[in-house]
């Protein structure tokens, strides 16, 4: 039973009463949850782990630093730098890696129209086969009623 609402995902990892597997209670989530519910727990774990290192980097790093923007010298804290140029790195790889998803996205499109335009042609083929061993057969009936 798959569910596309991660409210009743919740429901039913919580409520999960007639396991009889040797897994844990939480590994019954993967049975009964879509792929997009999955990815979003997932995505929320990650966020929640780069928080807790972005606020680990910000208590061991409280000294200020000069950081040069070429036209002017400012003096920032040094978590903050961090959290910035760690930013600025996640927003360029998502970027980065948005337009290689769109580019996949698009190059299968494209095999499935020539996929589907391939089967029509190959339906077409066998019916021109079925229809050739009919006339086949038919020829062969003919002669054998000439004779």
């Amino acid at each position: 039973m798959r569910s596309t609402n991660p409210r009743i995902c919740t429901t039913l990892f919580l409520n999960d009463k007639n396991s009889h597997s040797n897994f844990p209670k939480g590994y019954n989530i993967l049975k009964n949850c879509t792929p997009f519910f999955m990815f979003k727990a997932f995505s929320i774990i990650i966020t929640i782990l780069f928080l807790a290192f972005g606020i680990f980097l910000g208590v061991l790093n409280p000294g200020n630093v000069k950081f040069d923007l070429i036209f002017q010298q400012i003096d920032i804290p040094l978590s903050i730098l961090l959290a910035i140029t760690f930013s600025i790195g996640m927003l360029l790889s998502g970027i980065y890696f948005t337009f290689i998803l769109l580019s996949k996205q698009w190059q299968l499109r494209k095999a499935n129209k020539q996929n589907t335009k391939l089967s029509g042609e190959i339906v077409q083929l066998q019916k021109q086969i079925a229809d050739y061993e009919n006339s086949k057969e038919i020829e062969a009936k003919n002669e054998i009623a000439n004779l």
